[in-house]
């Protein structure tokens, strides 16, 4: 029988929508540098956080293509990749509930001990639930399925943000970020649980492993060979570097309302309410007008959130600047991935996903402590006024790609239909 195509949609969704709910509860973005800030620790290793998630998961990627190969064995492998570094969250929680308030040094290092865990075991299974997810898209959907992935990842986002508020308020600091960070473990566990459903059927022949180095430099081959990629890989850095910030936006609207813990769970709250919403736009815009000018437009919006953080007062505003500067997520999540395999000629989409996060991987090392480094010495208002104009010259960039009505066919699409069976396909070194 056929793999059901339209079941296997539902369950991409449906584990989108249960990571979504744990996420709010242990973000990066939020949670976990607040967990650090009621340590008192510096700006530079609240950056290190970001860095670290972000950094780690481009770096291993171009591994995981040596590591875990196509076949019948490859969904059990990155599923296991997912649970493994979940276990390494657990670990967080426990360290962060349970040891003594006054072993600041022990809890830092055990943190990014446990961080690193997962980032690096958990990093190595996304190029392949990209590929998957593509395998089971069929063409001219792309954009609007990549846009439902983050519409179903928002409102799960909605609804662990609400709970989030309450688990961060449930016990006094720092026992309350490690019931925070078990409660979101716990989630992301069921999620690959739930995706363990997956009918996976291998497309084409996996061949030889490649060697190890070629996994390495292959983003320069795909650079080298189409213009287009090179230039997408120049946007890819200017954005990343303007997204370094981003991590302190949550604390700038903390000191200037002057709040308490409970407001990382509004911001983790209002970050899954922009993803769902500018999504669905960004979906829609990138299969009707091109993943190029959806793309602009998503950087755009992200100066104007960070031009807005500035200029804001009232907690109205800030909250409002804070909703439309997290928009950098569902850019990158809807249009970075489609625009770069476009522009890439590549039919492979775990190549393209892993080489594009090796470009990416030293600017999301250095970018986000340097920015906390940053801040420290000049301040807010400066650092965020150039990651605005860092994304304003990669919008800039952006105009010079040509522009293109959809995502290239993959090989497998054209003989499969939604809910029927795929036949043999061409397949590159990972379709």
């Amino acid at each position: 029988m056929g793999v059901n195509h339209r079941r296997n949609r539902r369950l991409i969704l449906g584990f989108e929508l249960i990571w979504g709910t744990g996420l709010p509860f242990l973000q990066s973005t939020t949670t976990l540098p607040g967990y650090l800030a009621s340590l008192g620790v510096s700006g530079f290793l609240i950056g290190l956080v970001p860095a670290l998630f972000a950094g780690g998961i481009a770096i291993v990627q171009p591994f995981s293509l040596y590591l875990i190969r196509p076949g019948p064995r490859r969904l059990h492998h990155f599923l296991w990749a997912y649970r493994l570094g979940i276990f390494c969250y657990l670990a967080m929680a426990a360290s962060a509930a349970f040891l003594p308030a006054d072993a600041v040094t022990a809890r830092v290092a055990l943190f990014f001990i446990c961080y690193a865990g997962y980032v690096f075991v958990a990093g190595a299974g996304d190029p392949h639930y990209i590929a998957v997810i593509v395998e089971s898209v069929p063409k001219g959907e792309r954009g609007w399925f990549f846009g439902q992935r983050q519409i179903c990842f928002g409102l799960g986002g909605i609804i662990g943000g609400v709970f989030a508020v309450h688990a961060l308020r449930a016990l006094p600091a720092p026992a309350n970020f490690g019931l925070s960070i078990f409660i979101g473990a716990l989630l992301l566990m069921l999620a690959t649980i739930h995706f363990s459903r997956f009918e996976y059927v291998a497309q084409g022949d996996p061949g030889k492993r490649p060697p190890l180095l070629s996994c390495l430099v292959d983003v320069y081959h795909l650079a080298r060979r189409q213009r287009s990629f090179l230039l997408f890989c120049a946007v890819t850095a200017l954005f990343v570097l303007a997204q370094g910030p981003f991590a302190f936006l949550a604390l700038y609207v903390k000191d200037v309302l002057h709040a308490g813990d409970g407001l990382y769970g509004k911001l983790g709250f209002l970050t899954m309410a922009s993803s769902l919403v500018f999504a669905f736009l960004l979906g829609r815009a990138g299969d009707r007008a091109g993943h190029r000018r959806a793309f602009m437009m998503g950087v755009s919006l992200y100066a104007v959130g960070l031009v807005l953080m500035l200029v804001g007062a009232s907690s109205t505003l800030l909250l409002g600047a804070y909703f439309l500067a997290a928009i950098c997520g569902p850019t990158w999540a809807v249009c970075g991935f489609n625009l770069g395999y476009e522009c890439s000629d590549e039919p492979d989409p775990a190549r393209v996903y892993a080489g594009v996060s090796l470009v990416s991987a030293p600017l999301r090392i250095i970018g986000p402590p340097a920015a906390g480094a940053a801040i420290d010495q000049w301040g807010h208002a400066a650092i965020i006024a150039g990651a605005a104009g860092l994304a304003l010259m990669a919008l800039l960039i952006l105009a010079l790609l040509p522009a293109r009505k959809a995502v290239r066919e993959h090989p497998g699409d054209a003989s499969r239909e939604p809910g029927g069976a795929s036949q043999p396909a061409r397949a590159g070194r990972r379709a």
